[in-house]
């Protein structure tokens, strides 16, 4: 099962898709910034083809996603 799959299979108002690698729970994101998203201590990068849907999904488009 691939990562596609799995991500739609969960709650998308929980779980956000942030790279090709990566899909977190938004309820954990403690930080984020332009290229990163830190969970704890564990920095996950935010891709760029998932950026701006981030950016709208998690900070309400509060922020453009553009360096």
């Amino acid at each position: 099962m691939n990562l596609k799959t799995i991500h739609q299979k969960v709650p998308a108002a929980t779980f956000l898709r942030v790279s090709k690698s990566y899909v977190v729970n938004k309820e954990y994101i403690e930080s984020f910034d332009n290229h990163n998203i830190y969970i704890g201590e564990t920095e996950i990068p935010l891709g760029e083809v998932y950026r701006a849907a981030f950016f709208d999904n998690y900070a309400g488009g509060f922020m453009s996603g553009e360096a």
